[in-house]
Order: C-alpha cells, then sequence, then structure tokens
C-alpha cells in the first residue's frame, strides 16, 4: 500500500466533517474535535529509534496507533507544513522548497522568512498567493471553529498569515513548552473548536544543530514525551478528542566534514547563477549537461522538466510561474553531504538536514493518540 502524504492526512481530516470526498482513514466516527500535532522534525526513523532506547515511556504507555507515511518532495518545512495547511501538493501551492526563485522578481526568496537573497520582504501576494483554501477558511466557511496554537514569535510572520488563514492564534513561548499543552487545553474547553493545530519545532531545531543520534536530540524526544504525558492527562476537557500527530518531514544525520563548501570548484558556478532550494537539494538555472560536468557521479542530477513530468511535485503546476520557482536543474548530494550556504541563506553547517528524498528524510509517521 502507498503511504499516505501529508495531503492524504489533512485530507482525512477534512473528510471527517464532510468536507471533501477524500477516505477519513484514522478518524474515529464518533470524534467531535480534532487536535492535528505537527512536530517538525518527527522522522518515522528518529520515532522508532527513540522508541526502542526507551526514551518515550509516556508514548509507550499511551498505546498509540503508528502508521507509516512519506512526506512530500522536497522534505523541506515550507512544502511540508503548506501540504498539510491547504491538503494539497507543493505543485498546487507553490511551496517547493525552503527557498525558490520568484521570477516576478528575479531573485531568490525564503519561503520560512518571506525575505529575499538581499533581506528585503517579497510582497506576500507574489510569495504566498491563496491559490487554494487552507484548512481553516475550509472549517470556518461550515461554521466550525478552529485554532492554530504555536510559538508567540510565529504569531504575525508572513508564513503564519498565509499557512493559517481563517484560524485563531494562540501563542505559547519557547521557555515553557508545556504551555503549548495548555493553550490547546484552553481551545478544546470551547464547544465551538474542531481543529487544533499544535506546531512543536524543537526536534526540528535539535537536530538541525546537534544532528538526530546526539544526546541533545535525545533530551528534545524526552521533552516532546513529557508534552504527550501532559496532554493524556490535560485534553480530556471534552469526550470524542482525536489526538492525531505527524510531521513535516524527517531528518538525516549530516558530516560537516565532508560537505561541498562554498568555494569548492564544483559548486562555485552554482553561487554565479541563480539558484534555490536548501543544502540537501539545490535546484539551479545551470543546465544538466554543465551540472555533469561539474559535479560528475558525486551528486544525483535531475532534469526539473522530468520531474514535473513524473509528478515529484505532486501534479502539474497551479501557476505557470511555479515550475520557474524551480528553476531548471536540480542537484542531490550523497547521503550525509550538504551544500554550504554560509553567508548566502543559513549561517554554519549543520549536523542535521533534510530536502532531499532518502527514507530518513522522508519516512514520518501517523499516530492516533489516545486520550
Amino acid at each position: 500500500m502507498k503511504r499516505p502524504t501529508q495531503v492524504e492526512i489533512a485530507r482525512a481530516v477534512l473528510a471527517h466533517w464532510g468536507l471533501t470526498s477524500a477516505d477519513p482513514l484514522w478518524v474515529p466516527k464518533a470524534t467531535d474535535s480534532i487536535v492535528l500535532w505537527v512536530v517538525d522534525g518527527l522522522g518515522l526513523q528518529i520515532l522508532e529509534r527513540a522508541v526502542q532506547r526507551g526514551l518515550l515511556k509516556n508514548y509507550r504507555r499511551s498505546l498509540a496507533r503508528l502508521y507509516p507515511a512519506q512526506g512530500v518532495f522536497p522534505t523541506t518545512t515550507a512544502a511540508g507544513m503548506a501540504s498539510l495547511a491547504f491538503a494539497a501538493p507543493p505543485a498546487v501551492h507553490g511551496a517547493l522548497g525552503y527557498s525558490v526563485f520568484v521570477p516576478e522578481i528575479g531573485r531568490q526568496a525564503t519561503l520560512l522568512t518571506g525575505l529575499d537573497e538581499r533581506g528585503i520582504p517579497v510582497p506576500e501576494r507574489i510569495l504566498y498567493p491563496h491559490v487554494a483554501p487552507t484548512l481553516f477558511q475550509r472549517f470556518a466557511a461550515h461554521g466550525l471553529g478552529t485554532v492554530v496554537v504555536s510559538p508567540v514569535a510565529f504569531q504575525h510572520s508572513a508564513l503564519s498569515r498565509w499557512l493559517y488563514a481563517g484560524s485563531r492564534y494562540l501563542g505559547y513561548r519557547p521557555e515553557n513548552p508545556l504551555s503549548a499543552v495548555d493553550a490547546v487545553q484552553s481551545a478544546l474547553s470551547d464547544p465551538a473548536t474542531r481543529l487544533v493545530w499544535l506546531y512543536w519545532p524543537y526536534i526540528d531545531q535539535t537536530g538541525h544543530t546537534h544532528g538526530p543520534d546526539s544526546v541533545q536530540m535525545d533530551q528534545a524526544l524526552s521533552s516532546w514525551d513529557d508534552a504527550v504525558g501532559a496532554a493524556l492527562n490535560r485534553w480530556r476537557v471534552r469526550s470524542n478528542v482525536t489526538v492525531l500527530i505527524t510531521a513535516d518531514h524527517g531528518m538525516a544525520a549530516l558530516d560537516p566534514t565532508r560537505a561541498i563548501r562554498q568555494r569548492d570548484p564544483r559548486a562555485m558556478p552554482l553561487w554565479s547563477k541563480h539558484w534555490a532550494g536548501e543544502r540537501r537539494a539545490i535546484t539551479t538555472e545551470i543546465r544538466l549537461p554543465q551540472a555533469q560536468a561539474l559535479f560528475g557521479p558525486t551528486a544525483a542530477l535531475y532534469d526539473q522538466a522530468r520531474l514535473w513530468d513524473e509528478g515529484w511535485y505532486g501534479g502539474d503546476p497551479a501557476r505557470a510561474s511555479w515550475r520557474e520557482r524551480v528553476l531548471s536543474t536540480l542537484i542531490v548530494p550523497p547521503d550525509g553531504i550538504q551544500f554550504e550556504q554560509d553567508g548566502l541563506v543559513e549561517p554554519a553547517l549543520l549536523k542535521g538536514g533534510h530536502g532531499s528524498m532518502t527514507p530518513a528524510e522522508r519516512d514520518i509517521p501517523v499516530i492516533i493518540l489516545p486520550l
């Protein structure tokens, strides 16, 4: 059986209320409210390893049901989160990478920040067009209440305005992540609430800095398990609540000593051209033959026209300019290797990353947490 992606997960949520014709999959018929808990970076391999090592005591005691799923391509936060929020693939919503080339302005822009390569905000109508309604707008159109619970720092970002259009936002502070559990409890106490979206960024943040196999990652997973325990105790404020936990992507271990450095002769032509994507999946306007001459067998190279035709982005583009957002060629470095982007997009080499299509990066869980 083909593993569902974020698109099918979101459509299952909509289908429970008859808002789409999709299969409701894991949502019990008696469900009155759904908590969709999006744990950034919680790859299936990370979860299974943590369970095997005894790090997730509350999760194991909960008798949660686990189903394997798969992130959309590219396996990056913008693409995964948008595919959940719009119940549509990247080909529809246009979040086609960590950064994309924006033909309307002729420059690269980063979707998480809304800034172009010069640090200038890109007009939201250009970078974040509303090609499809969000989950929250679909719920609101039928008189069903929704709440987003996410860090307070993200509340007024352009990305949040795009992803969460139609919902009420409850912000929580990172110094007390368990306050997110309290915020969900508060949202569920309102009988009008039918969907609560909870965003948990800490596993992804830790994995990038310290690596998915680090002691710090163990601590981040244990902290998430503490939140699971608190949720089991506090979210029984009404009957028939279904908690559906999933992720935007997984994470692969990266070796900074093997990175393709910025001044590597193979990579330098990339920076003199338009480029976008992320460390694990660079898109460039350099054509395939030239890229093959530069990288040879040390990277996987793909013609973007072929990837569109083969459905990697989820079908035909909703807008013609989406094809231009990913330029002409995709360059994927070998497992464990990243492109250095110091001074370009991000400040340092990472010990964990995603964006490519390895199982560590693409396999994600769907967890039904019984209350």
